[in-house]
Order: C-alpha cells, then structure tokens, then sequence
C-alpha cells in the first residue's frame, strides 16, 4: 500500500471510529433513559415536585394566609399534566369564589398515591431486577473462571474471547427481556404507548371534579374534562364521549372506532369503563336531585383502587414470567460456554498426546 493509500485509509479508520463512538455514546444515553431504575427515579422527582407545591398552598390556605401570585403562577410550570390541571382548576375556583383547599387535597392524594405506587412497584420487581442483573453479569464472570481453571483454554484466547462475546449477548438478550417484563408488569400489561393513560385518566377525573365545584354544569364539566383526557389519550377520550347525555348516532360510531383499538379485559378496558361509571354516576344523581360531587369522587377513588389492583396481580406473575429469559436465553449461554470450555479441553489434550 502506497503513501496516499494508506493516508486515505487512516482517514476512513478515524472517521468511522468517530462516528461508531458517536452512535455508541447516543446508544448507551438512551438505553440509560429508558432504564426502569433510572425512569423510576424521575418520575418520583417529578412526583415530589408537585406534592410539594400543593402542601405549600394547601398549608398556607388553612393558616389563613393568601399565597402570592407568584405561587399561583408556578403550578402551570410543574411536569405534565400536572401543570395544566392544577393551574386550570385553581384559577377556575378562584374566579368562581369556590373551596380551593377540597381540590388541592384531592390532587396532592392522586399524586402521593401515584408516588406510592410507584415505590411499591419497584420494590416487588426487584427480584426481577436482580435476575436481570445477575444474568448479564452469568456469562463473563463464567467465562473468566474457565478461563483461569480450564486447562487448554488459556491456550487459545480469540477463540475463547469470541466464545464469551456470544455468550454474553445471550444472556445479555435474557437480561433485557426481564427489565421489559419488569417494566410491563408495573404498568399493568398496558403497552408503552398508553401507560400514560393511567394517570391522564385520573387527572381527566379531577378536572371534572373540579369544574363541577366552581359552579359550572355538568354537561360543560364533562366536555371539557374529556377535551383534557382527549391532549393526552385521544382514543380512550372518543372511548369515554364528549357528550354526557346519550350518545347519539356519531357518538356511537366514534365509541365503536375507538373500542377497536382497545383490548376488551385488562387496564385499558377498565379505565375505557370507567368514564361509563362516571356518567352513570352523575345520571343518578341528576334524577335523585343530589349533588354528584359525592359520586364522582367514589367513582374516582374507585378506578383508583382498580388500577392498583391491576398492577398488584401484573407483579405478583412476574416471577414466574421471569422464569422464560432464564431458560431461553441465560441457560444456553451457560451450557454453550461450557460446553465450548470442554472442547477446547479437548483439543489441548489431544495436541498434547
């Protein structure tokens, strides 16, 4: 190879090292990003942030103290959604000259208990967790003992190398299924595209609540809770209705386009039925000549109550479902490394004789 040959050479090598250390560095960030541990973690900040911004002004309000404005203001920049309904409904009751102190208790309980949720779902998936853990780690801590115990495998160490790479793609194959098994389960099964529906939906229900008691209609709170539920799960807001009375013919064929794309039984079904619970709610309390307050707020905990449920028996099958990756993944790398060991035992022994 000539000079200019081999100075085109370094140049390509260096150039495609560059953006292979590029490619690797995105890929690690948004492996990192999507790790459980680490969405775990941001999530409960997240979820502090706001427990804390309403006990600041929840506590305020019961010592007789009017927050400033300023503090009014800074609920619209907390994490989605949480900003739009805490911001919208304040300013609503406050306009209307209504409680404040029911509606900020009930949205700081949604959020304590979405945070309790969470810390409940990671302690019961961290066997999985561990597994995880422990099956990636399986194959080169296997590798390295062989390699020190085995006698001829030290002899070839490329083949061995390679060897180790496969097994410790295996397994690291078996350890991502656990984390994704993990992460499905303490999402009650729901697919990565509606797990936010579990807390739009509930915040959809509070924003109801919360129009409901700043005087407003309850055909108006309908609309505009589901307009909310619409920015943030549009198939389950067609699933619930716009209209509170009825369904009419173009209801029902937008529930009917909507119900498709929803699973009959599991978490999207329940939280899909629970906007019919909310409406029959208010219906019977429309005729009875009640206030429907009441009744939402038990519908609302109930569907709370539910989605608890749902997730509890999602973690208690985890590890029995943790059990597959560790038989179709961890088992073969182990069994093909040794395996692998004793071949190339076998090879030295017999270049020996």
């Amino acid at each position: 190879m000539n000079f200019p040959e081999a100075k085109a050479a370094s140049v390509l090598y260096g150039a495609a090292s560059i953006f292979g250390a590029i490619g690797i560095r995105g890929l690690l960030i948004e492996v990192l990003n999507r790790a459980p541990m680490i969405s775990i973690r941001r999530e409960r900040e997240s979820l502090r942030r706001v427990i804390d911004s309403l006990r600041g002004l929840d506590e305020s309000l019961a010592a007789g103290i009017v927050p400033p404005s300023a503090r009014w203001e800074a609920l619209a920049a907390l994490p989605s959604p949480w900003g739009r309904l805490a911001s919208e409904s304040v300013q609503e009751l406050r306009a209307a000259g209504g409680a404040l102190r029911p509606t900020l208790k009930r949205l700081r309980e949604l959020a304590e208990s979405q945070d309790r949720l969470i810390a409940a779902a990671r302690a019961r998936a961290s066997t999985a967790l561990g597994q995880a853990a422990a099956c990636a780690l399986l194959g080169p801590g296997l590798g390295l003992v062989l390699y020190t115990i085995a006698p001829g495998v030290d002899q070839r160490p490329i083949a061995w190398a390679i060897g180790c790479a496969v097994s410790f793609l295996l397994s690291g194959v078996g350890a991502l299924w656990m984390l994704s098994l993990a992460e499905h389960a303490r999402w009650a099964g729901l697919p990565g595209s509606r797990r936010h529906w579990i807390l739009a939906v509930q915040c959809a229900g509070e924003r109801f609540l919360s129009i409901l008691r700043s005087g407003n209609p309850a055909d108006l709170a309908w609309s505009r809770a589901c307009s909310l539920l619409a920015l943030e799960a549009p198939e389950l807001a067609a699933q619930w209705g716009h209209a509170l009375w009825g369904s009419g013919a173009a209801g029902a064929e937008s529930a009917n386009s909507s119900s498709a794309a929803i699973r009959s039984s599991g978490a999207e079904a329940a939280m899909a039925e629970a906007g019919n619970g909310l409406r029959k709610a208010v219906h019977a309390s429309l005729m009875d000549g009640r206030p429907c307050a009441e009744r939402v707020e038990a519908g609302l905990d109930a569907l709370r109550h539910d989605i608890r449920v749902r997730i509890d028996a999602e973690l208690a099958q985890l590890p029995n479902r943790a059990l597959k990756p560790l038989f179709v993944c961890a088992a073969p790398a182990v069994l093909g490394l040794v395996t692998f060991a004793f071949y190339l035992c076998w090879l030295q022994a017999a270049v020996d004789l």
